[in-house]
């Protein structure tokens, strides 16, 4: 606020003396127009009285005088304002951060180990038995007690030639099914017994990239691979 009155006081005395300059200047002005009124009437009294002195003569001309050139006043150089002095901003100081406060990490409780559940242990399974007969071999199972042979029976290892009845296969399976393998070197027949007896069925059936003739007894079925000679005794 200092430094505004200052510098307001100091644009008034600027003004002022601006203001008294040029009233100096209009005075001097004036001052020598009135110089210059006074000469005038000085010379034209002295000529007049002179006029009055002489003879007539010939009226001479008077002389003109060179009208005084007024002086333009001179031009007061416009005086230069200052600019204010422009305050140093002040700097503000940043907060000193404050060091942030380390959290402490929590304690880790230690892991509980935890007991390995017992596995279960998966049923056996029961190995499913594929009964091959050797080459060569040949059943009859009127000759021997009911064997208990796999499914699928395989015949395909040298030539085989089998007979057998409804009981045969029931014990041979589990299931209402028996698939037979084998090829031209090999023969089944399927006995009839009392009231137990084989039907072929007309169409063959492909599974597996295998043709099998089908035969039923009852709610047994067996399929038989095609390339195998078959039939009911």
């Amino acid at each position: 606020k200092a430094a505004e009155e200052a510098k307001a006081a100091e644009e008034a005395k600027a003004a002022e003396e601006a203001k008294a300059a040029e009233e100096a200047k209009a005075a001097e002005e004036a001052k020598a127009a009135e110089i210059a009124a006074a000469a005038l009437a000085a010379s034209q009294a002295a000529a007049d009285e002179a006029l009055e002195q002489e003879p007539a003569v010939e009226e001479e001309a008077p002389e003109q005088e060179p009208a005084v050139e007024e002086e333009t006043p001179e031009e007061e150089p416009a005086v230069e304002e200052e600019a204010p002095e422009e305050e140093p901003v002040a700097e503000q100081e940043a907060p000193a951060e404050e060091p942030a406060a380390e959290q402490e990490a929590p304690a880790e409780e230690p892991a509980v180990e935890q007991e390995p559940e017992a596995e279960e242990e998966a049923p056996e399974e029961e190995p499913e038995l594929d009964f091959t007969l050797d080459e060569d071999d040949s059943l009859n199972f009127d000759q021997v007690a009911a064997p208990d042979f796999g499914n699928p029976l395989d015949l395909t290892s040298g030539d085989h030639a089998l007979e057998l009845s409804l009981d045969d296969i029931l014990t041979m399976t589990d299931t209402n099914e028996l698939v037979i393998f084998g090829d031209s070197g090999d023969s089944v027949s399927f006995k009839n017994v009392s009231d137990q007896n084989w039907v072929k069925s007309d169409a063959s059936i492909v599974e597996d990239g295998h043709t099998f003739d089908v035969y039923q007894n009852g709610d047994m079925t067996v399929k038989i691979d095609q390339d195998i000679n078959d039939t009911i005794v």
